[in-house]
């Protein structure tokens, strides 16, 4: 993924650039959760503390709480959107292109492709490819323990690199 963001950057392609730079950063934030863990230890030892204060105060901080679970709400939603927005935009995209003078294809997760780069959107590689993304996706982030996605990315890149051997 980094090689490809060094070619997209001295190729000046922007639109793909973003893309991998959004999968870049949630990667990174799967690497962090383990330190967000002991965080939000502190914050419920915090929430349990509050249930002895004078209840003017315990007012206070349910209000702060109900503030604090809109934003989480609101968060959410933007994560999901963002990751939505892969599949959904390659699906709106391919169909809408069908329409104009010029049909192509788009992928799942645009990235440049040793070795067949040149076929991606011809049968069957782009249908092999988009079920891949999407498989990776669905199945990369559905375990909560972060050394199972940990080792669950390790596996896909291992891979990848013995393909592209």
């Amino acid at each position: 993924m980094l090689h490809d963001i060094v070619i997209r950057v001295h190729t000046g392609d922007m639109e793909n650039l973003v893309r991998q730079m959004v999968i870049t950063i949630a990667l990174f934030f799967v690497n962090i959760k383990k330190e967000m863990k002991s965080i939000f230890e502190h914050i419920n030892a915090d929430y349990k503390m509050f249930n002895q204060l004078p209840e003017e105060y315990q007012l206070i901080v349910a209000e702060t709480i109900a503030k604090t679970q809109k934003l989480e709400t609101i968060w959410t939603v933007m994560l999901g959107s963002a990751a939505a927005s892969f599949p959904i935009l390659a699906l709106v995209m391919t169909v809408y292109s069908q329409f104009t003078d010029e049909p192509r294809l788009y992928m799942v997760h645009e990235t440049i492709l040793p070795f067949i780069d040149h076929k991606k959107y011809t049968s069957p590689y782009f249908e092999i490819i988009a079920v891949y993304s999407l498989h990776i996706l669905r199945h990369l982030m559905d375990d909560p323990d972060i050394e199972v996605i940990k080792r669950k990315i390790e596996t896909i890149v291992k891979e990848q690199c013995e393909v592209y051997r």
